[in-house]
């Protein structure tokens, strides 16, 4: 539970952004099927934070690995951007949450730092611990894919040709900030600015 606590309480902070601001392409790009766009966000995106903890993951991209990253961002936001249904959404979901959980450089509190801690020794089993923490920090985007279910009006906003432009172009933006390194640049920058808030 204390974990979640500060999950949530981390939301405050610029260096949650690094993981906020790429979610809102799929869920909002998803449009009606927003709700699996986040579900596979917050999965893909658990798994990825978990392996790179443990130390099973990756290293930090660059180079051709990040211009192919880049690429595949900007293809899962044209295809957002032209086809609406739920395999759509999932896989959007699930590339966005996996590039972002991958290059994300997270506040940490005592509660993560703990989990931080173990991770390459329990592995496995802290899974589901890893799982809280990114739903706490990605939970605004929760109430952002349900609200046009509860308040039916805002469909038309989100299904608007200038949202939908907006989305498309934030996908592309972050793609090119992948593949060339500039999104490294503003992760840090974000991280610099939550210190100083702590």
């Amino acid at each position: 539970m204390d974990l979640l606590v500060e999950a949530l309480w981390s939301v405050r902070l610029p260096c949650t952004l690094a993981l906020l601001i790429p979610g809102f392409v799929p869920t909002v790009g998803a449009r009606s099927f927003a709700p699996w766009a986040v579900g596979s966000y917050i999965a893909a995106g658990s798994v990825v934070f978990w392996l790179n903890a443990t130390a099973q993951w990756f290293a930090y991209p660059d180079g051709w690995v990040a211009i192919a990253l880049g690429g595949v961002l900007a293809g899962m936001s044209a295809v957002l951007w032209k086809m609406e249904n739920a395999a759509v959404a999932s896989v959007a979901g699930a590339v966005f949450g996996a590039v972002s959980a991958w290059l994300w450089l997270p506040c940490v509190g005592s509660e993560l730092g703990t989990l931080l801690n173990r991770a390459t020794e329990e592995n496995l089993v802290l899974l589901p611990r890893f799982a809280v923490y990114v739903f706490g920090v990605a939970s605004p985007l929760v109430p952002l894919a349900a609200a046009p279910f509860a308040w039916p009006k805002l469909v038309r906003h989100r299904d608007a040709r200038v949202t939908q432009h907006v989305v498309f172009a934030l996908g592309l933006l972050l793609a090119v900030g992948v593949a060339f390194g500039y999104y490294e640049d503003v992760v840090g920058t974000l991280r610099r600015w939550s210190l100083q808030l702590l």
